[in-house]
């Protein structure tokens, strides 16, 4: 917190802090209510996410935070032959239009929107998310996809981001963030 926010809370406390969004985050907002009792604003740690996955969601070019985001997420994308640092990050896309995420993503599954559902609900499945069943109806694209995703994120446990666009219906934000809980 800033400084200027640190002294206003300590001079005014029976003051209250809202907080106004230009941009539509009721979808996240509800999702975050079901998922966690209460409404919650997401936040990326791109600079610790060995694997990213995301969901039609352009978290590098169409975010509110997309500078930030964007930088932290260069941080782990340098040169997998750096001594000091030898991993690179890998970044899956799903999305239904082209975007920045999609464009430098390093496996990307161009859908339509009503497949989306499917391709989440595969990848809980094959995470270990309980409660999921595994769609019977994905194509051998969208298979290869979840199977690639999965095993990195398996792998990567702890190390690893879900990321679901604003945009989508509270039901897929809540198998992301359970999906992210694995």
């Amino acid at each position: 917190a800033s400084p200027t926010y640190t002294r206003l809370l300590a001079e005014l406390p029976e003051g209250a802090h809202c907080t106004w969004a230009p941009l539509a985050t009721d979808h996240v907002a509800k999702a975050t209510e079901l998922a966690f009792g209460r409404p919650l604003r997401a936040v990326y740690e791109l600079d610790e996410a060995m694997i990213v996955v995301g969901v039609d969601d352009d978290y590098i070019g169409q975010h509110p935070a997309h500078v930030k985001h964007e930088a932290a997420w260069a941080r782990l994308r340098v040169s997998a032959d750096d001594e000091a640092k030898p991993r690179m990050s890998r970044t899956y896309h799903v999305d239904c239009q082209h975007a920045l995420t999609g464009a430098n993503a390093d496996v990307r599954l161009p859908l339509k929107p009503s497949r989306l559902r499917r391709v989440l609900e595969a990848l809980a499945y094959e995470v270990g998310v309980t409660g999921v069943a595994l769609p019977e109806t994905l194509t051998d694209r969208e298979s290869e996809f979840v199977n690639k995703a999965a095993k990195d994120l398996k792998a990567n446990t702890g190390n690893s981001l879900v990321a679901v666009g604003a945009h989508l219906p509270p039901g897929l934000q809540v198998l992301g963030f359970h999906i992210n809980e694995q």
